[in-house]
């Protein structure tokens, strides 16, 4: 996914979100590449990890897996100083926010004031 042509970005997250969408155990392995991608030390990389992630919870909600195990990694991504992985991170955020509502509010109670809104 860190391809620098848009369309082989477009159509490898299209290709995830298939695999995804088709999978019935796509907890073990897969959550633990993508935390993988999450800490990963290059910034494009992490940009590209939150926005997958990001794509998936807006696609499938939080039904399929549990965001609490990538919660840790969205804070530290909320903090970068790179501006992607920041804003990358906030869109999986708010992502969230959206299937769960005012019950994310307690989860991620060491993000800035601002950051909250």
């Amino acid at each position: 996914m860190s391809a620098s042509k848009p369309t082989i970005k477009t159509k490898s997250l299209e290709g995830l979100l298939m695999l995804f969408e088709v999978s019935e155990n796509f907890e073990d392995e897969s959550i633990d590449t993508i935390e993988g991608l999450l800490k990963n030390k290059n910034v494009k990389i992490m940009g590209l990890a939150y926005s997958a992630l990001g794509s998936l919870i807006s696609a499938y909600g939080t039904k399929k897996f549990k965001p609490q195990v990538f919660l840790p990694h969205i804070q530290n991504g909320c903090s970068s100083t790179n501006p992607a992985v920041k804003t990358e991170a906030l869109k999986c955020f708010t992502a969230i926010y959206r299937w769960l509502g005012k019950a994310t509010e307690g989860l991620l109670g060491d993000l800035k004031d601002i950051l909250k809104k």
